[in-house]
């Protein structure tokens, strides 16, 4: 006969005649470790802690619409490698604003809406960061010919 334990185990979703052998079809995410129980603990849905509820480190529902900070400062120091060192905070202001279109961009499915409208938000960013510079080493230029003639105007 079998034990009390045996008799009430949960039985996973594709398995309708006690076969485990097919495959299922949710994802496993690695464990994390919840603040809440302080216990390191598999988390079920998007991130949520099995036992309390709350969501745990590195669940996905808060990067639904945004960009994830690792990922937002891998691609701004690929723009600075593009780019240079923006000077003025405009410069910096566009060069953020573009590492966020381009993370939702690489997100997007090509030909939707949403796609032809970050394509076209990138377009513009970049035009501008590119005038920003330009106007940047300019004024560069001006303060080193201003301090080589001694201060004069």
């Amino acid at each position: 006969m079998s034990s009390e334990a045996e008799d009430f185990a949960p039985v996973p979703p594709n398995d309708v005649d006690g076969d485990s052998a097919a495959p299922t079809n949710e994802l496993v995410m690695p464990a994390r470790w919840c603040k809440a129980c302080n216990t390191a603990v598999v988390p079920i849905g998007k991130g949520r802690c099995p036992v309390c509820g709350k969501f745990t480190n590195g669940n996905s529902m808060k990067l639904r619409d945004s960009v994830s900070e690792s990922r937002r400062n891998e691609i701004i120091h690929a723009l600075i490698a593009d780019f240079g060192e923006p000077q003025s905070t405009v410069a910096r202001s566009q060069l953020g604003a573009l590492a966020d279109v381009l993370a939702k961009l690489w997100k997007a499915r090509p030909g939707t809406t949403e796609h032809v409208r970050l394509v076209h938000a990138q377009q513009q960013l970049v035009a501008a960061l590119r005038e920003s510079m330009r106007v940047d080493r300019l004024a560069t230029l001006r303060r080193l010919r201003q301090a080589a003639r001694g201060g004069n105007a």
